[in-house]
């Protein structure tokens, strides 16, 4: 069978795509997507089935019309996997599929699937899987060698705006209570140094280290005498999860009916849910490698049945069953193929050594293209990079001008001056005004980079034709929109873009579902940025 992915991020490595392929099949993974290549790739590569993955605004509403309209002539069936989900169920995935009128929804939150039923469209839950091809257990190196780690950002932008109270909820239990009685972990990833204050105290300088490719992930799941994972919701098993069984990882994570429906607690991996529980449960398995050995082996054969090549052959089978693939007449090939769309190249490159302490996010923001252009160009599979390590810079995007790098320093310092998240900041320009590039008068009269109304300016008492007083004006009214709606930030966002009291109308008739009462171009624009956020945080 021929697959088609609508895929452009790292989502697709070692996941579902790969996983189809495993099972014997065409893949092909799209890329970046335009009005003119869609068309151009379905007639060229006749797929039998297209698959869309989670959620990002590079797949605008027009580019989700285009998918509609190719996939209905085509009279090819099309799935959505909800990988999002809870999170962005009413931003991103609702009004997405009902755009799409996909064939069907797979989500990884058995909790969502009665509500896109609801919502009159069929669907099942498919969770998260692993590559068993890449995630295996390998001879335990010698370096590195750690008694607890874990590896993964710390993400406090979440937390600061109580967008996370699971996750928050994880690192009291599992986090806090080893690092008051000094026993250490070692942190892999970003922003650890951040979360004095969500821990009352600073993590040890040493405990913290960098972010890791795939390859080296391996290396701590396989050395480490216990692995922590922390999920982000309680009604979803994250991919993590997975990967780190699949290595031979010996794994303590959160206390959830999810992980006990596929998992057994103290036969599989360990699971708690206090503060008193992690402590014990550290202290006696660190002293018992017997039972460590154990449990890492029963953990890695239970994770098996979890592949993404099962995980393929389940949503085939699930379609089938609801008529929408017709009855398998022949055997998959052995192998299966992964291509990627051929699209012109772009030249030429400018050229960038990474110096110590960059990121991917820095260096795109730096050049002004994205980091997906960058990862394109230069055959990245993850966001992680090394010193010494040259870069091919594409051109620009179109959105770019002189004076972006100006205003995102700005932008900066009026984040510090009022406490604000600064991605916050840089995503409501980037949405409003394409950082200045489109400051000018909109249809509804507002005004500069953060796009200001003359009443809202007037009531902040700034200048909105002044650029600096408008990224302060708009700091200002956003900080008052989070204490208007108590730390939500989607909440925020919809009044900043619809008006406060809009939004209040809407939550007072709609509660949960608000954002569905909101307009079109609303929706749009928190969703738009959400996913600066979300991926800004992830590469930064």
């Amino acid at each position: 069978m021929r697959v088609l992915f609508f895929e452009n991020s790292h989502a697709s490595v070692h996941g579902l795509a790969y996983g189809f392929r495993d099972a014997g099949h065409q893949v092909m993974i799209t890329g970046p997507l335009t009005e003119k290549n869609i068309p151009e790739m379905i007639k060229k590569y006749r797929p039998e089935l297209m698959v869309v993955i989670g959620w990002g605004p590079e797949l605008s509403i027009t580019l989700q019309h285009v998918i509609r309209q190719c996939s209905q002539e085509a009279k090819v069936p099309l799935v959505y996997w909800a990988v999002d989900d809870p999170t962005f169920l009413e931003i991103w995935s609702l009004p997405l599929i009902s755009r799409l009128q996909v064939d069907f929804v797979f989500s990884v939150s058995p909790a969502c699937v009665a509500t896109y039923r609801q919502a009159g469209f069929r669907a099942s839950h498919m969770d998260f899987g692993y590559d068993q091809t890449f995630f295996f257990p390998e001879p335990t190196p010698s370096e590195p060698r750690h008694s607890i780690a874990l590896v993964g950002h710390a993400f406090p932008h979440m937390y600061k705006h109580h967008t996370d109270q699971d996750r928050l909820m994880a690192l009291h239990n599992l986090i806090r209570p080893l690092l008051y009685e000094n026993i250490r972990i070692d942190f892999y990833g970003r922003d650890w140094d951040k979360m004095k204050p969500f821990f009352g105290l600073d993590i040890p300088q040493e405990w913290i280290h960098a972010s890791l490719p795939s390859t080296e992930m391996k290396q701590v799941y396989c050395s480490s005498d216990i692995v922590i994972s922390l999920l982000t919701w309680g009604t979803q098993i994250p991919q993590k999860i997975f990967e780190i069984l699949g290595c031979g990882g010996f794994l303590l994570t959160q206390d959830t009916p999810e992980i006990r429906r596929l998992f057994r607690p103290g036969d599989d991996l360990l699971v708690s849910a206090t503060a008193e529980e992690t402590l014990r449960l550290v202290r006696e398995y660190l002293a018992s490698p017997e039972e460590r050995r154990r449990i890492r082996e029963r953990g890695n054969l239970a994770v098996r049945n979890h592949t993404y090549r099962q995980r393929a052959e389940y949503m085939l089978r699930t379609l089938r069953e609801h008529g929408i693939l017709p009855d398998q007449k022949e055997s998959p090939q052995h192998h299966g193929e992964l291509l990627y769309y051929d699209a012109a190249s772009i030249e030429p490159y400018e050229t960038h050594i990474v110096s110590q302490g960059e990121t991917l996010w820095e260096i795109a923001q730096r050049y002004m293209v994205s980091v997906e252009q960058l990862k394109k160009g230069n055959k990245l599979t993850s966001n992680m990079i090394f010193v010494g390590q040259p870069l091919k810079i594409p051109p620009a995007r179109e959105d770019s001008f002189d004076g972006q790098q100006e205003v995102k320093v700005m932008l900066d310092k009026a984040a510090r001056l009022f406490h604000l998240d600064p991605i916050l900041l840089h995503g409501i320009a980037y949405a409003e005004s394409s950082f200045g590039k489109n400051a000018g008068f909109s249809k509804a009269g507002a005004f500069g980079i953060m796009q200001l109304l003359t009443e809202t300016a007037e009531e902040l008492g700034i200048d909105r034709t002044n650029p600096w007083q408008n990224i302060l004006g708009g700091a200002m009214y956003v900080k008052e929109m989070l204490k208007e709606f108590e730390g939500d930030i989607p909440k925020a966002l919809g009044a900043y873009n619809w008006g406060v009291n809009n939004m209040k109308k809407a939550i007072a008739e709609q509660g949960n579902s608000w954002l569905s009462a909101t307009p079109e171009e609303t929706q749009q624009y928190v969703a738009k940025i959400m996913k600066y956020m979300d991926e800004a945080g992830e590469c930064r």
